[in-house]
């Protein structure tokens, strides 16, 4: 229950302790009951309010705009990445060179609006999982170490194919441009796939979860939206009369239907029941870790919540020198910045309604714990 820490033991809410009295305090929760796994939750989510949070996470990177990235140099917008040189609007990818408009890849470069781009593929654009050294692809999907593919599906070690048929090299170019030349005319050339073509409906996607949208959005945007399937299941057991401790539950909840805290209210797919399988009550005994009361996407969702946007937002740091931070944190060292507020504009990927204290990279050197 501790935060920016480094190089500790035995600490407890940022206060160190004798091995002996760390133990006490962690048997006092008695985490194996889901009132004590409650209180402990509430109050580690009450210590980090209290406590400055550094506005973005950027290590060893130059140039950089965007979160949570690491060894890279002149990316702008780019979001849990590693290792990106000259790229722009990458998401959770690494070791991309000269790419743009990317999610989900490794090893790559010269990529352009693609999906699950991996294994040194080169010069592929507005293509879904092209990988294992495939090049100079477009509108491809799932192809491996293809070349000169075009608007082609499921093919591998394959070159010069149009809809999946291999010309010759001089009959492939004079098609290509032919084929691109209408394409430019009819303003379908240039840009991924339209979103008509997803066999998915958006709201069943991990977009959803970068981006939520509501149905009415997704209409305006010709997405498809797909309806949750009303669940008849009729629960055996309520979750307020689980067992609050693991130690007390026996194999019989194998065969409960359990009801879940929502009930349905909720925006994240929420099933209404759940059951709980022989390998899972294994682990929770083994774990020590009580009974969940949430169905699985409701506690999918809730661990979601932890994770910050993709998105940047603008605001001033927050640290006040020697006046308390938002009337909660006060600083243990001096600033560059004296007694004075810092005033330092900044972005962060931290929503706003998260109450927490933001400072700048600076200022949350200073602070070191």
């Amino acid at each position: 229950m501790c935060t920016d820490q480094r190089n500790k033991q035995c600490y407890y809410k940022n206060v160190q302790y004798s091995r002996e009295e760390y133990k006490k305090i962690i048997e006092s929760y008695n985490l194996s009951t889901y009132t004590g796994q409650q209180k402990a939750l509430k109050e580690f989510e009450d210590l980090l309010k209290k406590h400055p949070r550094k506005n973005l996470t950027i290590i060893r990177s130059e140039n950089i705009n965007g979160d949570n990235i690491f060894d890279s140099k002149n990316a702008n917008h780019v979001f849990n990445v590693k290792s990106l040189q000259n790229c722009s609007y990458i998401w959770d990818s690494f070791k991309f060179t000269d790419s743009m408009d990317t999610y989900s890849g490794a090893s790559s470069e010269l990529l352009y609006e693609a999906t699950a781009t991996t294994a040194h593929s080169n010069n592929c654009h507005f293509c879904v999982r092209v990988h294992e050294g495939s090049r100079d692809c477009e509108y491809g999907w799932f192809l491996q170490n293809c070349s000169n593919c075009f608007t082609c599906v499921g093919l591998k070690n394959q070159e010069y194919c149009i809809f999946n048929t291999q010309y010759s090299k001089e009959d492939y170019f004079l098609l290509l441009e032919k084929i691109k030349t209408q394409m430019i005319k009819d303003k379908e050339y240039g840009e991924f796939f339209p979103f008509y073509t997803s066999p998915f409906p958006y709201n069943d996607t991990v977009a959803q979860e970068y981006f939520p949208l509501n149905e009415n959005t997704c209409k305006d945007y010709d997405l498809k939206w797909g309806e949750m399937e009303e669940k008849k299941y009729q629960p055996t057991i309520s979750h307020n009369d689980l067992p609050d401790s693991i130690e007390s539950v026996d194999d019989s909840i194998l065969k409960e239907i359990i009801s879940c805290e929502h009930d349905g209210i909720c925006e994240h797919g929420c099933t209404k029941a759940f059951r709980i399988v022989a390998g899972e009550l294994a682990y929770y005994r083994r774990k020590g870790i009580p009974l969940p009361r949430k169905c699985p996407n409701c506690r999918y969702y809730r661990r979601s919540e932890y994770r910050n946007p993709t998105v940047l937002r603008d605001l001033v740091c927050m640290c006040k020198g020697d006046q308390m931070a938002n009337g909660v944190y006060q600083n243990t060292v001096s600033h560059n910045h004296d007694a004075d507020a810092c005033g330092k504009n900044i972005q962060t990927t931290i929503k706003a309604d998260r109450d927490f204290i933001i400072y700048c990279d600076e200022c949350y050197k200073k602070e070191e714990f």
